[in-house]
């Protein structure tokens, strides 16, 4: 019993570890990009401020993007308030929509701690040449990934079915390219019909 309490200790404490790992570039880039203030995040977070019963999106202003992200920004607004420091919290926030789902990924099919760490690096390495403006292509991908982690699993169950739906319909909402993955949604749903495994068919 203690042996185990202790590597599950362990196990808690590495993963805590690379978090902080990866959460300090984050900021770092968070803080840099905020100073810059990018034009599209900047009317996508002024955009949610405004947004209310008398100022709607679409109606009084129009955007190509999906409402999705918006009513994303506006919740959180609800919660921590509107501001330059609330807006650093808001790109925090919409990265780890992107890397909470890349991370739970990399725990699961990378057993070493070499692998655990270079795979880590990589998917920071994403942010080189990237700017604030990019954070809603993040926060769409994050949604994707989510939706795409069923099907990767081979996971059947009704509640996978709606999860790969609703995480899809929301990154469809949020960016509308991601339209181009309905063919793989779609064989997941009849093969989740059929009880059969997506590899052959992909």
């Amino acid at each position: 019993m203690d042996k185990f309490l202790h590597q599950k200790k362990s196990f808690f404490i590495k993963k805590l570890f690379f978090l902080i790992i990866l959460l300090i570039p984050l900021t770092c880039w968070s803080i840099k990009e905020i100073q810059l203030f990018g034009s599209d995040f900047g009317i996508y977070y002024a955009g949610s401020f405004y947004i209310s019963e008398d100022y709607q999106l679409y109606k009084d202003f129009f955007d190509h993007k999906g409402p999705f992200y918006y009513l994303f920004i506006k919740s959180i607004g609800y919660f921590i308030g509107w501001g330059l420091n609330q807006s650093f919290l808001v790109l925090i926030i919409s990265l780890l929509v992107f890397y909470l789902p890349v991370i739970f990924l990399i725990f699961k099919y990378c057993k070493s701690n070499i692998s655990i760490f270079t795979m880590l690096l990589l998917s920071i390495a994403i942010l080189n040449f990237q700017n604030s403006n990019s954070s809603i292509a993040f926060f769409q991908e994050g949604l994707l990934i989510t939706s795409f982690i069923p099907i990767l699993e081979k996971k059947y169950k009704i509640i996978n079915v709606f999860l790969v739906i609703f995480f899809f319909w929301l990154a469809f909402f949020t960016r509308i390219d991601s339209i181009i993955f309905t063919p793989l949604i779609f064989i997941y749903f009849l093969n989740s019909l059929r009880k059969k495994t997506l590899s052959k068919k992909l």
